[in-house]
């Protein structure tokens, strides 16, 4: 019978039990492309993202459009400022609609409003002659002396109007023609309201039913009655 001696390493009979498996070939990494439902969502996200943003850049470029018209509105007002401080206190003449232009109130303005462009609104892409403007005068102001405006703060002297219409101007009050109108587009013109620069120089925006063609000015309203 063998003894094993306990000093000598034991080494098995078996050497195939000693022998590693071989490594196994790493597989390639699979490709794997988007589903139809993802593309979808993806889809659906991209839709709900420009519903919401497309009506906020749109007011964004409106709001920008309106303040450039009101200051247009601003420029024009200080420009008939001026004319009645050089005119004896009185604003421009009735315009001559005869067809002989260079004699309404655009003309006249002329020495002191240097910029043509700021007869013309923004929001209208449409330009029109020499004497034409988007915006009208308050025909109650037109031949006055400035000392008869009462109230200026509610007395409406200019706003927003159809686009390029030569020394445009509203007939209230009695001069014959049609009034502005609150139904008309040009009231609306700007998110819902238009500009309106008044007697005393301020400008402010305003919704049709804020506005009165026939109320008197009281320092709170906004009025075509200039007293």
């Amino acid at each position: 019978m063998m003894r094993h001696n306990l000093n000598t390493p034991f080494v098995s009979k078996n050497k195939s039990q000693l022998k590693m498996p071989p490594a196994k070939a790493a597989r390639p990494a699979s490709k794997r492309g988007f589903t139809i439902v993802e593309i979808l969502v993806v889809v659906a996200i991209i839709a709900l993202l420009s519903a919401i943003l497309v009506p906020v850049l749109g007011r964004a470029r409106e709001n920008g459009k309106r303040s450039a018209c009101s200051n247009n509105l601003r420029q024009i007002a200080l420009g008939l400022q001026q004319y009645t401080q050089d005119n004896d206190r009185r604003f421009p003449p009735m315009p001559d609609f005869s067809g002989n232009e260079g004699e309404g109130w655009i003309s006249s303005l002329e020495p002191t409003v240097k910029s043509p462009g700021i007869f013309q609104c923004p929001s209208e892409s449409k330009k029109g002659d020499r004497f034409a403007t988007d915006y009208w005068l308050n025909a109650n102001f037109l031949g006055k002396s400035n000392v008869r405006v009462r109230t200026a703060v509610s007395v409406i002297m200019l706003g927003d109007g159809d686009q390029g219409v030569i020394d445009y101007v509203f007939p209230v009050d009695g001069v014959a023609g049609d009034d502005w109108q609150p139904g008309g587009g040009y009231a609306t013109r700007h998110l819902g309201g238009s500009n309106f620069a008044f007697a005393d120089g301020h400008v402010k925006w305003l919704r049709p039913d804020q506005v009165s063609i026939s109320a008197e000015p009281d320092g709170t309203n906004a009025t075509f009655i200039v007293g």
